[in-house]
């Protein structure tokens, strides 16, 4: 419940898909996919943060992020 009141002051939340980033032997993969579904459970309802997935090399996903948090803070 927490987590879903903090949610609803979030204006951007970036994703980064498992699949889209190389880690480590000992990260938890199905822990980081179930912690990526339950965060986006989470903002449903009717104040909804931007959510913008973010793939591609680190350069690429800073650009991109670059990009939407232009398009944010115009709004």
């Amino acid at each position: 419940e927490r987590a879903a009141i903090g949610m609803a002051h979030l204006d951007l939340l970036v994703v980064l898909p498992a699949d889209g980033i190389v880690a480590p032997d000992d990260e938890d993969l199905e822990l980081r996919e179930a912690m990526n579904e339950r965060l986006l459970d989470l903002v449903v309802g009717d104040v909804r943060p931007v959510v913008i997935e973010i793939q591609g090399t680190r350069a690429q996903r800073l650009r991109r992020l670059e990009e939407k948090l232009k398009v944010v803070t115009r709004s």
